[in-house]
């Protein structure tokens, strides 16, 4: 899954209503899984919004990168090509 759903709550009634709406968010819309994801390090986060050079460190992270965008590239391709094929019943 793409993406990241956070929810803070104190009481019970709240955490209900947290799970029902990460339920309802990933209910309606269409997702499709990938094989690999990019783990970004917090230091080197934290170095980029502090205005330092962090290409070394994002250097690292091409091989993933591009595995990602390859299954990205892969999702969108089979999606269309299936949403393409399907007839609609009237």
């Amino acid at each position: 899954m793409l993406g990241y759903y956070a929810c803070r709550s104190s009481t019970p009634r709240s955490r209900r209503r947290c799970r029902a709406g990460r339920h309802t968010s990933t209910s309606e819309v269409q997702l499709a899984p990938i094989r690999s994801a990019i783990y970004v390090p917090a230091a080197t986060l934290y170095g980029h919004f502090r205005g330092q050079d962090v290409t070394p460190q994002l250097a690292e992270l091409d091989a993933l990168a591009n595995q990602t965008i390859d299954d990205l590239l892969w999702w969108t391709k089979a999606l269309k090509s299936a949403r393409a094929s399907v007839t609609t019943l009237e």
